[in-house]
């Protein structure tokens, strides 16, 4: 967060966690913070995922304490009650844990793969691609005699 000279507060966060819903900026971090002053959230995470209509769309993932009686409705309240009508989330997921990182830093990535399957299966193919890349110019190096920078061409695992 950062305060400018006129006492207005901005939510700073990662360029690729701003979500464009219509041309406007969303701020994943924002919507997280309003989610997690609801008394029932325990944890929570918001993505972008692709929208037909607005290009994308907010997604909040929720973790609810357990027991508590917490609708989709009364969270979409709270949201419209604290922030701005195109900010808050067009869709929520319950959900059991928010998957993390040894650092615990949310895997935002396979939160997005996990609403769009297109997003995923392309990021497959991304893997798969540069992996066979690597086995091509490690082969090619190994052909031509050129030495080969171990740092570089570690042998591939699985």
């Amino acid at each position: 967060m950062r305060l400018d000279t006129d006492g207005f507060l901005y939510f700073v966060d990662r360029a690729k966690d701003m979500i464009k819903p219509g041309g406007e900026n969303v701020y994943s971090i924002e919507v997280e913070a309003v989610l997690l002053r609801h008394p029932h959230v325990v944890d929570c995470a918001v993505v972008g995922v692709p929208d037909g209509r607005w290009g994308e769309a907010v997604k909040a993932i929720v973790v609810i304490a357990p027991g508590a009686p917490t609708t989709i409705a009364e969270l979409d309240a709270h949201c419209l009650t604290h922030m701005a009508p195109y900010k808050r989330p067009r869709w929520y997921e319950l959900a059991d844990a928010i998957p993390r990182t040894h650092m615990n830093k949310i895997i935002k990535r396979d939160l997005r793969a996990a609403h769009d399957p297109a997003r995923r299966d392309s990021s497959d193919r991304e893997k798969l691609t540069s992996r066979r890349q690597r086995e091509r110019n490690l082969a090619s190096s190994q052909r031509s005699g050129h030495a080969i920078d171990a740092n570089r061409h570690q042998p591939l695992r699985g």
